[in-house]
């Protein structure tokens, strides 16, 4: 996003549901960045 890479992780037995939570994470992770910088 804008040119910055965030990493999420996400653990299940099933692919889908893991990388959902990988995703959802590096989604909170953007959001955290944005709160912290005023935005």
């Amino acid at each position: 996003i804008d040119g910055k890479q965030y990493n999420g992780k996400g653990s299940s037995t099933d692919i889908l549901k893991a990388s959902a939570r990988a995703y959802i994470g590096a989604l909170n992770r953007f959001k955290l960045s944005v709160e912290n910088a005023g935005g």
